[in-house]
């Protein structure tokens, strides 16, 4: 989805959170990009600041990321670890403290769509805008581009730097136009735009397998 932003508020100082971060994703087939290097399949989390304890991970694409990381890292950082999910008019959050849920919650504007425990159900049915509620809790993201952000970004172990990749122009990019090249990621294979990170838009294999055959002169 488009509009689709996942935040994680890390309660840990950012250099245990980084290294935690590297180990969990290298257990998982995924190793830290060389400087300056964007790998076509590979994704980003970015570290944001909140405090000398605490720390925003933001993943870019949002879907980069297993849904169990917040649970995961509470655990191995024996922290306090809240999941935020906004995906057009839903909001989500969670709460996971040394892997053990706590409380959540979903919700379409004052239509609740998931309680399970914590202090906000009843003001989103009353309809005050989760978004607010958690903001006013203290876990609104800070502005984008701030000063000490740091960018971790991620690529498979076996992606060799340099190598060579067939374009497929018949599977074009649904955002741009532009051909797209066969990339594999955290769900298996697919096809992105090659002019990625400008551009975003992929197509699925099956998505491409159709596209394919509608442009078949046969």
């Amino acid at each position: 989805m488009a509009d689709e932003r996942l935040s994680l508020y890390v309660e840990a100082p950012a250099a245990r959170l980084a290294a935690r971060l590297r180990a969990y994703l290298s257990a998982r087939g995924w190793v830290l990009a060389g400087r300056g290097e964007r790998p076509l399949d590979g994704f980003e989390l970015t570290l944001r600041s909140a405090s000398r304890a605490a720390v925003w991970v933001l993943p870019s694409p949002p879907e980069a990321v297993p849904d169990e990381l917040g649970a995961v890292l509470s655990q191995e950082l024996a922290a306090r670890v809240t999941t935020v999910l906004e995906a057009g008019d839903v909001c989500a959050y969670e709460v996971h403290e040394r892997g053990r849920l706590l409380e959540k919650l979903a919700a379409r504007g004052a239509e609740v769509l998931e309680d399970g425990g914590g202090p906000f159900g009843a003001r989103v049915a009353a309809g005050e805008p989760l978004p607010a509620l958690l903001a006013g809790a203290g876990l609104a993201v800070p502005d984008e581009g701030a000063a000490r952000d740091v960018a971790l970004v991620f690529r498979p172990k076996e992606q060799l730097a340099g190598e060579v990749v067939e374009i497929d122009p018949l599977v074009t990019c649904p955002v741009c136009g532009a051909p797209t090249r066969l990339a594999s990621g955290r769900f298996g294979p697919f096809y992105a735009c090659v002019r990625f990170p400008e551009c975003r838009g992929k197509r699925s294999a099956a998505e491409a397998k159709r596209l394919r055959g509608s442009k078949d002169p046969g």
